[in-house]
Parts: structure tokens; sequence; C-alpha cells
């Protein structure tokens, strides 16, 4: 099993890179925050791995810190949640933040990461809080008492909409906005006001 690599980066796409290492081109699967800075990696790159094999596939997943790739590991020990989820999930949010997110049972701002549900995001929630309780890092953690996610959400609840409009209309904004009131703009285009 291959559990880090090192080397040349020769192919960047959407939701993967082709890594150089001896002579070997290796397709990984990384969170887009590592794909949008690929340009600041000066074409190499150093990534822990996880590879995951089902009768269907053999992918692998990397990650810059060993912390982001137990966070996804733990994640695929949810059911329901694949190896895609999981990605999609530390392309929304770092580990740590992630990590708190979960303890604090914030499903609302988890939920807002694209194609991550209500109930997804629930059952996250229920399922690892306890795991990431009993981890030496956790005992840091201080409850944040609104996201910038979580404002958003609540901003656009105090509009009227619903929950599950308004997770959907922030899907849809894109990840360079970052300003709250920004944010609540553009989600209000994409609900037609």
């Amino acid at each position: 099993m291959i559990a880090f690599i090192k080397g040349r980066i020769r192919l960047v796409k959407d939701d993967f890179m082709v890594v150089e290492a001896y002579g070997v081109g290796y397709k990984i699967f990384v969170p887009i925050p590592l794909i949008e800075k690929c340009h600041e990696l000066s074409g190499r790159v150093a990534l822990h791995l996880h590879h995951h094999q089902t009768e269907r596939s053999n992918e692998l997943y990397g990650f810059k810190s060993y912390a982001d790739l137990e966070m996804f590991e733990m994640m695929l020990h949810v059911s329901g949640v694949g190896p895609k989820a999981a990605l999609t999930l530390l392309s929304s949010f770092e580990g740590k933040e992630l990590k708190r997110l979960i303890v604090y049972q914030d499903e609302a701002t988890i939920a807002t990461a694209k194609g991550i549900g209500a109930r997804a995001a629930a059952k996250i929630c229920r399922e690892l809080a306890e795991k990431i309780e009993g981890q030496d890092e956790y005992e840091g953690m201080r409850p944040i008492a609104s996201t910038p996610s979580r404002q958003v959400l609540e901003a656009l609840v105090g509009l009227g909409y619903n929950q599950i409009e308004a997770q959907a209309a922030l899907r849809m904004v894109p990840r360079n906005i970052t300003e709250p009131k920004e944010r609540v703009k553009e989600a209000l285009k994409n609900l037609g006001r």
C-alpha cells in the first residue's frame, strides 16, 4: 500500500493531479484548495496518501497534512459517506475546522458543502463527535460562537427562506467570496431575489 509520495506535478485537473515519482505517474484525487495552490508549489508536491480499493475502482487520495488524511479516513467509517463525499468536505473545510464543526454539532455549516445535505451532515456529526472528543488534540478546541457560514445561513433563514433552500443557495456561491455580506448577496441572487 502506498502511504506517502513526493514528486513532480505533471498534470492538474479539476479534482486530481498526476504526480511523477521515479518515472511513474500517479493519479491522485486531492482537495480543491490544493488544486488552486498548485502554482505556489513550484512543480513539486509531497502528499500523505489513502489507497482506496473496491471491486470497481482503485484510487489514491492525497493530503498535505497527516491530520487531514486522518479526518478523511475517519469520515469513511460513516455509513453512506464515500471517498468523494469525504474529499468534498475537506475541500470545503480544513481538517481542524471540520473536527470543530463535528464536535459542536454544527450540522448547518457542514451541510453548506457542495453535495452534502442536511441528512448526511447530521449523520457525520452523530457518528464522529464521540470519536473526535476522545482525541488528545480536542482539548484545545473551544466552541465557535458563530462561523461565517453559519451567520450567512442564519441571515437567509431570517429573510424567510427555509434551511434547505438557504443551504442549496449557499452551495452555489463561489468559494472565493468569503465576506459574509457578499455571500448573502450572492445567495440571494441564486434564490432569485
